[in-house]
């Protein structure tokens, strides 16, 4: 049951970096979204 464990441990920690990298790549692509979106907006509203 210990060697599971560290297995397990093991395997998250090498898929770490990868999760790290999708939460980083999709917080980015929905911040350019948003920003473009609110662009839009402000142009439709006859903003500057």
């Amino acid at each position: 049951m210990n060697v599971f464990s560290r297995t397990n441990e093991g395997m998250m920690g090498e898929a770490a970096p990868f999760a790290l990298s999708i939460i980083l790549f999709s917080s980015l692509f929905v911040g350019l979204m948003l920003k473009h979106e609110s662009r839009d907006l402000r142009r439709a509203s006859g903003g500057s």
